[in-house]
């Protein structure tokens, strides 16, 4: 059973897309996003026919699925050593772009779709941590990034 859009969540800057000739068009976000446009919604952010190259992919796509979101550190660092812990903490801020990045994903306000749960996931890995290796919370929702 699909999980229903909230369209609350939805930030005013997600692109919509109208290219009725996609072929990905039935398995994306953003076409179903644009099917339900709100009623008297007279413009917005698109994406435009360029976006489909010539072999049929869209370098906007997004999968129409439900993913498994994940937010918060606190759990993963429990068996770590400090020295650990401190490398780990740069080296994600490094990943995810910023200090302020890592306060959003740490307190639920941006959330880490699935492969940037396994990448972070990877550096404790690489350090020998392997039991315990989980994010203090997970939801299941649409990856509503730009």
């Amino acid at each position: 059973m699909e999980k229903e859009l909230d369209f609350r969540r939805l930030p005013a800057s997600y692109k919509r897309c109208f290219l009725t000739a996609c072929p990905r068009r039935a398995d994306c976000l953003r076409a179903k996003v644009t099917d339900n446009v709100a009623q008297g919604e007279l413009w917005g952010p698109a994406v435009y026919p360029a976006a489909l190259g010539a072999d049929g992919r869209c370098r906007f796509f997004r999968t129409g699925q439900p993913q498994v979101m994940a937010w918060g550190f606190g759990k993963l660092y429990y068996d770590t050593r400090h020295r650990d812990e401190v490398a780990l903490r740069a080296a994600i801020k490094d990943y995810l772009g910023s200090e302020a990045a890592y306060y959003r994903v740490n307190r639920g306000a941006k959330l880490l779709t699935p492969e940037q749960q396994e990448y972070i996931l990877g550096l404790f890995r690489k350090l020998g941590y392997s039991k315990g290796l989980e994010f203090e919370h997970y939801v299941e929702t649409y990856d509503f990034r730009p």
